[in-house]
Formats: structure tokens, sequence, C-alpha cells
């Protein structure tokens, strides 16, 4: 290596940056505030998808909406379905699982360039490990939060804690509910860009966590308006074609009833919705990770 690659080797580890995939890293921002656009990060969404669609429809129908539209066809839809006990249980979870794995994918795909599907993939599994660890590092923290606002709670005697009651009353539901939405809005908005950090970063479950809290920092607003604006706009395209597609199906082919027709095009259906809703959403999760790392420009697919 001449003395000016040895230079721009040693500036690049000296700034903490380094190149994977075609994808720039910043490893250490230190206490400065990197810039975000969540307007630059949906047009930058936007173009990922025109351009590179093809791979996205490819790795989110095998991982996310395949597992999904199986899983419904065995457990049915709607009134029909059978929910709850262990087939329905492993089938729910082998379906997180390979969705998991596939926003992974789609992370690579939405941060480097030249890359296919199968190459996607693999890295996908590659980054489940650390990923899944995180999530659960995440998911037991919310847990604790939940047991000790029930506790202080309790011994304020605003809810009551009755090992004997069937079910919590409505009324300390409620409160709980209204307790907890706050601190739960907050985590959600600190730990944003974790897929998009395990997906792009080789480091551990802890470190993932860390590395949310401390990109996230000073975004705190632009992000929780992103936030409040997908989940709405999310939620309002489901349930409204959701509704419209359940009654064409149900006056047209019947009930869904597991194992039937109904079941299985109410299913494909429904899936593809929800699909479409989640791959906009990780790629745009990844694109905001992207200018909170420090690399803003879109890199090209060659494809």
């Amino acid at each position: 290596m001449n003395r000016a690659g040895q230079a721009g080797k040693r500036l690049r580890e000296a700034s903490g940056l380094s190149i994977r995939g075609g994808t720039n890293i910043s490893r250490n921002q230190g206490d400065t505030v990197a810039n975000l656009s969540i307007s630059r990060a949906w047009d930058e969404t936007k173009g990922i998808l025109a351009r590179d669609g093809k791979l996205f429809v490819a790795v989110a129908a095998a991982l996310i909406l395949l597992p999904q539209v199986v899983a419904a066809l065995f457990t049915g839809q709607g009134p029909q379905a059978e929910t709850g006990g262990l087939f329905w249980g492993v089938l729910v979870f082998a379906a997180t699982i390979i969705a998991l794995i596939g926003q992974l994918a789609m992370v690579r795909l939405a941060l480097s360039s030249g890359l296919s599907v199968g190459e996607s993939i693999r890295h996908g599994l590659s980054r489940f490990l650390p990923f899944i660890l995180a999530a659960i590092l995440m998911v037991t923290g919310i847990l604790l939060l939940f047991l000790l606002v029930m506790i202080v709670l309790a011994v304020a005697g605003v809810v009551s804690m009755d090992p004997a009651a069937a079910q919590m009353p409505p009324r300390d539901v409620a409160i709980i509910a209204l307790v907890l939405i706050v601190p739960l809005f907050y985590l959600a908005v600190r730990l944003l860009p974790m897929v998009a950090i395990a997906s792009a970063e080789p480091i551990g479950p802890i470190a993932i966590l860390k590395r949310s809290w401390a990109l996230t920092r000073g975004h705190f607003g632009r992000l929780l308006g992103f936030l409040l604006l997908f989940l709405v706009a999310a939620i309002i395209l489901v349930v409204a074609v959701s509704i419209i597609i359940g009654l064409v199906v149900n006056l047209a082919l019947g009930n869904p009833e597991p194992f039937s027709f109904a079941a299985l095009v109410l299913a494909l259906l429904l899936g593809i919705v929800q699909t479409a809703v989640t791959v906009v959403y990780i790629v745009m999760v990844a694109r905001i990770y992207s200018q909170l790392a420090g690399e803003v420009t879109v890199p090209s697919s060659g494809t």
C-alpha cells in the first residue's frame, strides 16, 4: 500500500469510519449531533424502492408474506381464526423469526449497493442472533418497567393487585396503560434504528442498544413525529383495506375457515398490504439510520 493509501486508512480509523459492503458506518460520533431530515429519508426511500423494488419484493415475499400466509391458512382469519394453543404459538413464533431475518436483509439492501437477494438473506441470517438478543434485552426492560409501575401503583392504592381475581379490572388496565404510554413511546423512539444498526454494524446486542440510544440523541422530536405519523397512516390504511377485503372475500367465498380457499385468498391479500407497509417502514428506518450514522447518500445498486 502506498503512502497516500496508508494515510487514508489511518484517517478513516481515526475518525471511526469503516466501509463494509458499500455502506459507510460512523463508529463514534462523540458529542456531534448529525443532521436529520425525514423528508430526505422519504425521498431516498422512494428512490430505492423505485430502483430496486424487485429485490425488496423477492425478500419480503419469501420471508414476510409467505410465512404470514401459511400461518393464517392453518389458523383461519377473522372471527373464525383459531388462536391460542401450542400449534398456533409455534406458527406465530416461526413467522416472526423469519420476518425479523427479512427485515435485517432489507436493511442491507437499503444501505448497500450491488447485492443480490441471496446475499442479503445470508447477511440477515448472520446478524439475526445479535438482533434477537438485543430485542430480548429490550423486552425484558419493558417487562421490568411494567412490573415496577404495577408495584408503585398498587402500593399507592391506585390499582388493586388481587391474586384471586380472574382478570384485572378495566379501570386498572386503563390507568396502567396511561402511565406506561409515555415511557413506552420514549423507548420506541430511542430504539427506533435498532434493526438498522443490527444489520449494518458488526456489534453485539448490548452495543446495539447503546448505539441506538447514542444516535437518536438530539432527534427525539423529529423521530417521534415520524413514528406517530407513520403509525397513524399505517393503521388507517391497513384497517380500511382489511375491512373492504374481508367483506368482499366473505361475500364471494364464504367464511375464511382454516384450510379453506377463502382463508388463503384473505390471508394473501391482507398479507400483501401489511408486507408493503413493513417494507416502506424498514427502508425509511434504514435511511434515517444512514443520516444519523453520517452517511446520507443513496448508494447505486448497479442493477
